[in-house]
């Protein structure tokens, strides 16, 4: 099936930048872009609005996270949000604080068909 699309408009702020640099999110459904807040060890999380619909897009700042610039947006699930830290660490936000899932440089796969375990190096996972 054929589908069409269109390039649209991104927040007040953005400038165009690399593509390869742009941390684009789906959050609850919707596309999210972080940008550094005043003095970096904020993050504002700015949210599009009418995506689909024949209206031009809005951006809204919908959050503003108490962590330095440089984290990663994974996902989010409810009001959680998933994020991946300056070092290897995936972290869980809740409105009750931050708590770490799991450290990417020490991931493993175990397939049990084969009966082998494989272990990702950080520059596989990154």
């Amino acid at each position: 099936e054929d589908e069409s699309f269109s390039v649209m408009k991104g927040p007040p702020w953005y400038q165009g930048a690399d593509y390869l640099d742009t941390n684009f999110a789906e959050l609850n459904g919707e596309l999210a872009m972080p940008h550094p807040g005043p003095n970096s060890e904020l993050v504002e999380i700015w949210m599009c609005d009418d995506v689909e619909g024949n209206n031009p897009t809005r951006w809204n700042q919908r959050l503003v996270l108490d962590y330095p610039f440089s984290m990663r947006l994974i996902a989010t699930f409810n009001d959680e949000i998933v994020y991946q830290d300056t070092l290897d660490y995936l972290w869980r936000r809740t409105r009750k604080g931050d708590k770490a899932m799991a450290r990417m440089n020490v991931l493993r796969y175990y397939n049990p068909d084969m009966g082998t375990l494989v272990e990702y190096s950080w520059r596989t996972v990154k």
